[in-house]
């Protein structure tokens, strides 16, 4: 099989794109505190399915969002911002919160920053289930304040200013900074209101190339329009602190050591506070330019090899070990003698298994962080050691015995994702050979190669392990059978016979358990059967459609569960009955046309699955984004012959547009985190079926 790759520029605006099935629930992550690794330790951990909230952020064009934090009081969550759509995605816990946002202006070479708490009414808010709530960017009107910097050192490489305010209404913060141009002057934009001003001037010592910076509290500036305001910088005597370094028991500095010059003083601060940095040579000289008047301590960044390589290395940091009683008044010559390298460790294991809380299914690829700054082998060392869990949801990893603190982080997870990295593959299956062919997004080059199925069946992939990774899975019907090979146990296929000739596979979490139900619409009486995972002995069954209707499952509520749905071609309808046990009202709505093909997805993010359907005459999609139902979603994308395949190739949590050319084989993808930009890859051949092509047609 032939593939080629390669990234083309659009040139043309493009909007977001979504996905086309129900992606595996989001998980949390986790941190394990005072693991005792003085010897093998085993530390499992069940990570809690998480929820979603996002929405758009809305407001003038020129403002650029640059955080989301919703924040509770019991922590704080990020958000990732999509900057070309300006939505913001966060994965959190039930709970109540307040948003922090904050954003940027630029204007030419002028950056200002603006935080606030949002006030959308509620504030605070309640989360129980994947919620979306539109932010509102307030507007703001800033002046240009320009000046000059008078009595600035002569030698220092750079300049700026900075200007900070906690009082603009409407705002918790307010920040601006400028460079300084040889002549002291400066420009920046800022609304009404008064600003702290500060002054950061940096030195480069001239002999061995430390760094010093001096910041000084200026005079606070006044704003109430366009200003010129000039400030003069205090007078700042400055004296070289400068001597040699050593290491007890070592000839020479080890490579990449660096060295801190700290203010001790302690208050009252002066109006200049002074701080240097810079590599350590191996021979240990140093030279720091700092202010005069106040004492200055010197600490060591030390990397050192505590267990036998190629393990990681860990950082020696001790203090200054004779700190002086006076302050620095003229220049100084200190030589500084460190406390031998600790080490060698004694090296002990940290295992364990990551499930998912409820379902037990394994977890893999999740980052496991291991830090310890509580060494056995000795005091100011630090040691970090990272591990990723196998397709069994294992982990390991070797570390010095000291107290470790852990940190899981699952990544993403996509709908025909057979990786696990959180990003739909490109696939394709043979029906002369029922083989699978699969590009793995985590590493493209090793192709996977699997025969399972045969000409006649029907590709059914999904996550019917909950492993958060997509398994291969045909349905033959012929036989109403279901041939499953688990990611988490390929050696032990599922074989289920469920369903008959002329039903319509169906597979989804209807349930809501993160694994992928067995199910079957029968077109001939409207009737969907389903067998829940978490509860195989009690099938579901449901009369919803109609003979001709298209099922268009997916999780139109943001509930976690696949709803039950069909497209009816002949009105152009949308008949979608909420989750078992859902309390939610059907939704009844009219989009498309006879000979659309329906593709929904989660084409905004939301966590709600969208309405959409491709129009092969003319190749456009229509999408109705649930976060924003009055303004579609229109892009011209494929033509006469293309097989939509609408899934999220870049892990951004949205569904991209995608078509899939039979006459070359070639995918065409519009990734939502950059559609500026679209791929094309060749995979396939005329009488393949894509994976992602959607169910029921």
């Amino acid at each position: 099989m032939r593939r080629k790759l390669f990234t083309l520029t659009l040139l043309l605006l493009v909007c977001a794109a979504t996905a086309n099935s129900q992606a595996p629930r989001p998980l949390l992550d986790k941190t394990v505190t005072a693991v005792n690794a003085t010897s093998n330790v085993t530390v499992n951990v069940a990570l809690d399915p998480g929820l979603v909230l996002s929405g758009r952020i809305l407001g003038d064009p020129a403002s650029m969002p640059d955080s989301v934090v919703a924040v509770s009081t019991t922590g704080s969550f990020s958000a990732e911002i999509n900057q070309t759509t300006h939505r913001y995605r966060i994965v959190l816990p039930a709970g109540t919160y307040n948003l922090d946002v904050s954003f940027i202006r630029i204007n030419g070479q002028a950056v200002t920053s603006f935080s606030f708490r949002d006030s959308t009414v509620p504030a605070p808010f309640t989360i129980s289930a994947d919620t979306t709530r539109d932010i509102t960017l307030p507007a703001v009107s800033t002046s240009s304040v320009t000046g000059t910097v008078s009595n600035l050192l002569t030698l220092a490489l750079s300049k700026s200013l900075s200007f900070d305010s906690t009082t603009v209404p409407g705002f918790t913060n307010v920040a601006a900074s400028s460079a300084l141009d040889t002549g002291g002057a400066y420009t920046v934009q800022l609304p009404n209101g008064t600003f702290t001003v500060k002054l950061s001037q940096t030195l480069l010592s001239t002999t061995t190339f430390f760094t010093s910076i001096l910041s000084s509290d200026l005079t606070s500036a006044v704003v109430t329009g366009p200003a010129t305001i000039n400030f003069a910088a205090p007078t700042i005597i400055t004296a070289k602190l400068s001597g040699t370094v050593n290491i007890t028991g070592s000839a020479t500095i080890p490579a990449s050591s660096s060295l801190l010059a700290s203010d001790i003083s302690g208050a009252p601060l002066p109006q200049t506070i002074s701080f240097g940095v810079g590599p350590l040579p191996p021979a240990g000289a140093y030279e720091f330019v700092l202010g005069t008047g106040r004492r200055y301590g010197v600490s060591a960044s030390i990397p050192v090899q505590l267990l036998a390589s190629p393990a990681l290395i860990g950082i020696f940091s001790p203090p200054d070990p004779s700190p002086p009683a006076n302050p620095l008044t003229a220049d100084t010559v200190r030589n500084i003698t460190y406390p031998a390298l600790p080490g060698p460790a004694t090296p002990f294991t940290i295992s364990g298994h990551v499930t998912i809380t409820g379902s037990g299914a394994p977890v893999p690829n999740v980052e496991v962080a291991a830090s310890s700054s509580v060494l056995s082998v000795g005091p100011n060392t630090f040691f970090s050691q990272h591990a990723t869990t196998n397709a069994n949801g294992d982990y390991s990893m070797v570390v010095p015995a000291g107290t470790y603190t852990l940190f899981f982080h699952a990544g993403p997870a996509a709908s025909g994702d057979f990786d696990g990295d959180g990003e739909a593959d490109i696939a394709v299956f043979r029906p002369s050979t029922g083989t699978w062919f699969i590009i793995p997004s985590a590493n493209p080059t090793s192709f996977i190669l699997q025969q399972w199925g045969a000409s006649g069946d029907i590709v059914v992939p999904g996550d019917y392990d909950g492993d958060r990774k997509t398994d291969i899975a045909i349905f033959r019907p012929s036989t109403g059978t279901w041939y499953i090979i688990p990611s988490s146990n390929p050696s032990a296929p599922i074989i289920q016979q469920w369903g008959a000739q002329g039903d319509i596979p169906v597979p989804g979490d209807y349930d809501g358990d993160g694994k992928t139900d067995i199910a079957v619409f029968r077109p001939s009486t409207g009737t969907w059967y389903v067998i829940p995972s978490s509860n195989p002995s009690a099938p579901i069954i449901r009369q919803w459609g109609t003979q001709g209707d298209i099922p268009v499952l997916g999780d139109y509520y943001g509930d976690g569960k696949t709803d039950i749905a069909v497209w009816r071609p002949s009105n152009g309808v949308w008949y979608i009955s909420p989750s078992i046990g859902s309390a939610n009202s059907p939704i009844i709505r009219q989009w498309g046309t006879q000979g659309d093909m329906p593709v929904p997805g989660d084409y905004d993010g939301d966590g709600k699955t969208d309405i959409g359907i491709f129009r092969s005459s003319n190749g456009t999609w229509y999408i109705i984004p649930t976060s924003n139902p009055s303004a579609p979603i229109i892009q011209q994308w494929g033509t006469q012959g293309d097989i939509p395949v609408p899934a999220d190739y870049d892990g951004d949590q949205m569904a991209d547009i995608a078509v899939w050319r039979p006459s070359d084989g070639n995918w065409y993808i519009i990734p939502s985190a950059t559609p500026s930009t679209f791929t094309v890859t060749q995979w396939g051949s005329s009488t393949d079926v894509p994976i992602h092509k959607p169910i029921g047609q």
